[in-house]
C-alpha cells in the first residue's frame, strides 16, 4: 500500500464483542427516526444482556478497537484484527470453508 493515492483498511473489531451503547440506540434516537409502537430495548448494556441470559463472556472496550485501529492505520497494515481470542482459528476455518464452497452451517 506504501505509494497509493487512495488507502483503504477493514478493521475486525475485537477480538471479544464491543462494549458498546447500541443497545441504548432506542434512548436517544431522534423522534424523526423513531418507529411507532415499538418499545426501547430492556438492556442498557452488553454485560446486562449476557448477565441476564446467564451466558459469560468477554467485553472488549471501544478504547481497545480504536488504539488497534490508529496503530493498524499508522503502520499501513490493510487488514487490523486483534492477535488475541479466536479471530485467526475462525477466519481460518471459514475460509477453508468457502475455499471448498461448503455450505455454511447454521448456529446453535
Amino acid at each position: 500500500m506504501d505509494g497509493a493515492k487512495l488507502q483503504a483498511h477493514v478493521l475486525f473489531p475485537g477480538p471479544h464483542l464491543v462494549n458498546t451503547n447500541i443497545l441504548n440506540s432506542d434512548r436517544v434516537r431522534p423522534d424523526a427516526f423513531r418507529i411507532e409502537g415499538q418499545a426501547p430495548a430492556s438492556y442498557v448494556d452488553m454485560k446486562a444482556l449476557a448477565e441476564s441470559a446467564g451466558v459469560e463472556f468477554k467485553l472488549t472496550e471501544p478504547e481497545e478497537v480504536a488504539n488497534m485501529a490508529v496503530d493498524g492505520v499508522r503502520d499501513g497494515r490493510f487488514w487490523i484484527l486483534s492477535k488475541l481470542g479466536k479471530s485467526d482459528e475462525r477466519l481460518r476455518t471459514r475460509t477453508q470453508s468457502i475455499l471448498e464452497r461448503e455450505n455454511p452451517e447454521p448456529t446453535q
